[in-house]
Order: C-alpha cells, then sequence, then structure tokens
C-alpha cells in the first residue's frame, strides 16, 4: 500500500535519513523504533510531505485495492462518481470499469462523442495519477486527500477551540454535514470522555485526552493510513494503555497504522510489522514478534 524507497532527508549538513526503504501493507500495524534522533519522526514527515526530501527519494502509495465511494469521489469528484454510480450502480464496478481498456465512453455518457471521449480520458488520467501515486509529486496540502491522516507528536490540538470545533477540523475537506454528524456521534462513542467535554476548550484537557482528541480528529477526515508519532508521550501508564486499545480498534476496522513509539515492547507487541532506525538507517526488520525476541532489540530497546 506504502513504499518508501531510497529515502533520504538532510537538514542542513546532518542526514537525518540515508536511503532507507520500507514497506507498509493494507491492513498492517507497523511501527518505527529507535532511539531519539533515529529519524522516525522524519520519515513520517516525509511521508506526509512536511519536509524536503533528496531527489532520487520516493514514497510510493497504491490505492488500487480500494474500491469504496469515498476513494472514487476523492479522485474523480462529486459529479463525476454521482454518474459512475448513476450507470454502475456501485463503487466496485465503477472502478474495474475505469481500470478496464474498454470504451465505456457511450453507456456512461449515453452519447460517444469526441467531447465524452475526452471526459472519459480525463477520468482515467486521473485515477491512475490517484490510485498509484508518488507522494513526493504531491503537495503537503493535498497529502490527507490521498487518505492519509498524521497524528503529530505532542498532540497539537488547537487550545483555542473546543473539542468539538477540534473535531469539525479533522473534517474540513469533507462535504456532506450528514455524514460529518453521523461520524461524530461514532467518535463521541469510541471516546465517550471527549463527548463529556465537547464544549471544553482542546488547551484545558489533560495530556491523555489531548492524544484521543488528535487521534480522533485524524479519523474524522475518514483516513485510510493513520501516521502516529509517540502516542504515549508523557502520558500515565493506565492512559497508555488505553491509548493502545483505540490504536487497536482502530486497525480492526480497516485503517492501516504506522506508529512511532518510544514504548518498543508495547508497540512491538501490538504490531505485525516493524523497522528499527539507527541514525537515519534501518538495521533491522522483521514481524513484530521476531523483534520482541531479538537479543539486541532486547538490550537496546526493551531494558533486558
Amino acid at each position: 500500500m506504502l513504499k518508501v524507497e531510497n529515502l533520504s532527508v538532510s537538514y542542513g549538513k546532518i542526514k537525518a535519513i540515508d536511503k532507507i526503504n520500507l514497506e507498509v501493507n493494507s491492513g498492517e500495524i507497523v511501527v518505527l523504533i529507535g532511539a531519539n534522533g533515529a529519524g522516525k519522526t522524519t520519515t513520517l514527515k516525509a511521508i506526509s510531505g512536511l519536509v524536503k526530501c533528496e531527489v532520487d527519494s520516493h514514497i510510493r502509495l497504491d490505492l488500487s485495492m480500494l474500491t469504496d465511494k469515498r476513494t472514487l469521489n476523492r479522485f474523480v469528484g462529486k459529479k463525476a462518481t454521482d454518474l459512475l454510480l448513476k450507470v454502475y450502480h456501485s463503487s466496485e464496478v465503477a472502478f474495474e470499469k475505469i481500470n478496464s481498456n474498454e470504451d465505456i465512453t457511450k453507456e456512461l455518457f449515453a452519447k460517444n462523442s469526441k467531447l465524452n471521449q475526452i471526459k472519459l480520458k480525463r477520468i482515467r488520467k486521473k485515477y491512475n495519477y490517484f490510485v498509484k501515486a508518488d507522494l513526493l509529486k504531491v503537495k503537503a496540502h493535498r497529502i490527507s486527500s490521498y487518505g492519509i491522516a498524521h497524528v503529530p507528536e505532542g498532540r497539537q490540538v488547537f487550545a483555542n477551540l473546543t473539542v468539538q470545533e477540534n473535531l469539525e477540523m479533522g473534517a474540513f475537506k469533507r462535504h456532506s454535514r450528514k455524514k460529518i454528524t453521523e461520524d461524530l456521534e461514532k467518535i463521541y462513542e469510541l471516546f465517550p470522555r471527549l463527548k463529556e467535554r465537547k464544549k471544553q476548550k482542546a488547551g484545558t484537557l489533560s495530556g491523555g485526552e489531548q492524544q484521543m482528541l488528535a487521534i480522533a480528529r485524524a479519523m474524522m477526515s475518514k483516513p485510510k493510513i493513520i501516521l502516529l508519532d509517540e502516542p504515549s508521550m508523557g502520558l500515565a501508564p493506565i492512559i497508555v494503555k488505553e491509548v493502545f486499545e483505540i490504536i487497536k480498534k482502530l486497525n480492526e476496522s480497516g485503517i492501516t497504522i504506522v506508529l512511532v513509539e518510544q514504548n518498543a515492547k508495547l508497540a512491538l507487541s501490538i504490531a505485525d510489522r516493524g523497522y528499527v532506525l539507527e541514525t537515519g538507517k534501518i538495521i533491522l526488520s522483521g514481524t513484530g514478534e521476531e523483534l520482541l525476541n531479538n537479543e539486541n532489540v532486547k538490550k537496546a530497546y526493551l531494558g533486558s
């Protein structure tokens, strides 16, 4: 689903990431562990377009396995989505038709004119550009349109806005007020503490509540992938456990997770796979279980 190839990032003369390669498959929890300064946060920022990468770097996103209406709407727009669903009755069939070599001009537009052929060509061009994108060629403010949400280190909630206003900010690129309202209710079911404080300013929440709000705000964008940076930082152990339970629930709902975490033992215990970074390079990779049982990982990151 997400493939990082030959990724390098420098801050002046300092090489923060040096030609790393990693993959994230659909539905996985993939964990990045390493000491402070290893390049974990920079990797997430590179995926989100927040740092400049060197020219031979690539971050490839393959969404061709997704066939839901929201993905369809993201790349062709509401008007074309409505037309495709009217003709083909399901987003799955619409994707199949767009991805085929079949001339569907007449069945889609009811007339096989040159103008309609151009319209179909544009739809297919948008499809190819969207579902198999190099994110380094996408402007940072458009990354979220590709189904990626970033929960940054330190939460970074909008302190002067209420809890509900923060959540609504997460949905700022969505158009259906009805569906936004429905998703707010789902969020409040998953995070009952946020419902109790929905009119409260986000800056007055505890650290754990702010972390929940940051994750919930990301969910309001309806992402396919969530990038989570140090969600346990500064939290009491009982709150950390609660946050990790939420991460597992998100993953079980179909969201792919890329997790940067200092609590390596807890992170690897829920991970499908993991990568160990050291001074900007990947030195180890494997399943969560393999890394938990690796003697070098135990000594360096698990305190045993």
